[in-house]
């Protein structure tokens, strides 16, 4: 994934996940090379584990997302995975749900994506 990949998989999650928005401090670099440094809202573990129906009604009905494969969502645009509730990288406040980390991956260059988000969700 190139840098610019991140940065566009991150603004789309702080479109789509508002509660979990990751905020930009900077960039630094490593052996490995370029790093851009980000930092999210701790969310305790004292949170519930949602069901997977509740999960799945937020993507469909939410989002406007489509079942794809088992614990894969998508679009024309995007597909999201890493949200199920065997895990604790979906947790639930009351009735609000924080996504922690889903993988997005883009079926369209990011610019497009972008554009899209901006226009159907704000």
């Amino acid at each position: 994934m190139h840098a610019q990949d991140a940065i566009y998989e991150h603004l789309i999650h702080n479109i789509l996940f508002p509660a979990t928005r990751y905020q930009f401090k900077g960039i630094s670099q490593d052996a490995s090379g370029v790093r851009i440094v980000l930092t999210q809202k701790y969310i305790s573990d004292i949170y519930s584990t949602p069901k997977q129906k509740e999960i799945d009604q937020y993507l469909v009905t939410g989002l406007g997302l489509t079942v794809e494969n088992r614990y894969y969502y998508g679009n024309d645009y995007i597909a999201i995975t890493d949200v199920f509730s065997d895990s604790d990288n979906v947790l639930a406040e009351g009735g609000n749900l924080l996504f922690i980390d889903p993988i997005i991956q883009f079926k369209k260059p990011a610019p497009i994506v972008i554009e899209y988000y901006y226009k159907h969700l704000q």
